[in-house]
């Protein structure tokens, strides 16, 4: 019995090392990251909202900003519902970059690219539903 008990505390702490180490995170779903980015107050929003008063807090607009990009970098990573794979790939390019761009606008506390980010970001909204939306 001690030593079963010993065997289930070696599973335990390797299967929470590989926890640590990454081993089991899970890419999160396309709905799951549109649903976070671009739903009505998601994170694209709060960017949004912030950069517009006349006195922003940078420090919201920079910490939603990081998580945005870290969030769409998942995008590219999952397979589209339908539509080519290419065409896939591309409009996730694209997407990610907009959103890098949102980013670096935030970091350097530039509220008129963060705007121009959006517009971008918003703009390719309908080409990329068209083609691979369910």
């Amino acid at each position: 019995m001690r030593q079963r008990a010993g065997w289930v505390a070696v599973v335990l702490f390797f299967m929470g090392t590989l926890s640590v180490a990454g081993w089991d995170d899970k890419v999160p779903d396309i709905h799951d990251i549109m649903s976070k980015s671009n739903k009505r107050n998601g994170l694209k929003d709060q960017i949004v909202n912030e950069a517009r008063k006349p006195n922003p807090n940078w420090a919201t607009v920079q910490t939603k900003a990081k998580e945005l990009a870290e969030l769409s970098e998942s995008l590219p990573k999952n397979s589209p519902p339908r539509g080519s794979e290419e065409s896939w790939k591309k409009l996730a390019k694209e997407y990610v970059e907009a959103v890098k761009e949102m980013r670096e606008a935030a970091d350097k506390k530039d509220k008129a690219k963060v705007l121009a980010a959006n517009t971008k970001l918003t703009q390719g909204c309908k080409t990329c539903h068209d083609l691979h939306q369910d």
